[in-house]
């Protein structure tokens, strides 16, 4: 069955989080962009970094001509990896172990029953017909009408009419 990441809501909510938004704030505010996408040690740290460089511009250790570039690289480098963790998250929430907890696939069981009780009231259907009616993700429905064609339950032929591929429960 699934195995629930530890922090998998963490994640899920990284992963919601606007890439556009994600990368100006972090550009302009490095730790702020951190603190909006919930990564708190990296948004100490960038500010304690941020401050360094601010110090060091005041206490005139390193020439403005080498600082300027130098906080440049910095900023644009944390919005490049803020925006790269919100994108990594986004990736960890659809793998198998770590779907987001509001949209997790129902047991396959359940999912042959709902399909099939669609299926015969409808008839003739698609794959996206029985998303739609369903409301289940299409990698499932796709899997869970393989199974039940192999099983002798579901037929698929192509629709003469227009040739797109059709299941009828039987």
């Amino acid at each position: 069955m699934l195995n629930p990441h530890p922090n998998s809501q963490g994640i899920q909510k990284r992963a919601d989080k606007n890439l556009g938004i994600t990368a100006l704030l972090t550009l302009f505010v490095p730790f702020g962009g951190y603190i909006y996408t919930l990564r708190y040690t990296a948004a100490v740290l960038t500010f304690l970094a941020t401050m360094f460089l601010f110090s060091a511009e005041e206490m005139e250790i390193v020439d403005d001509d080498v600082l300027s570039p130098l906080y440049g690289l910095f900023a644009v480098s944390a919005a490049v990896e803020n925006s790269l963790s919100v994108r990594k998250a986004r990736e960890l929430t659809r793998k198998p172990g770590l779907t987001p907890l509001s949209t997790a696939p129902i047991s396959f069981p359940q999912a042959q029953v709902q399909i099939i009780k669609v299926g015969k009231q409808q008839g003739e259907m698609t794959v996206t017909d029985f998303v739609v009616a369903t409301e289940l993700p299409p990698a499932q429905v796709k899997e869970t009408l393989m199974e039940l064609e192999h099983s002798d339950l579901v037929r698929s032929h192509n629709r003469e009419s227009d040739g797109v591929v059709v299941y009828q429960v039987i």
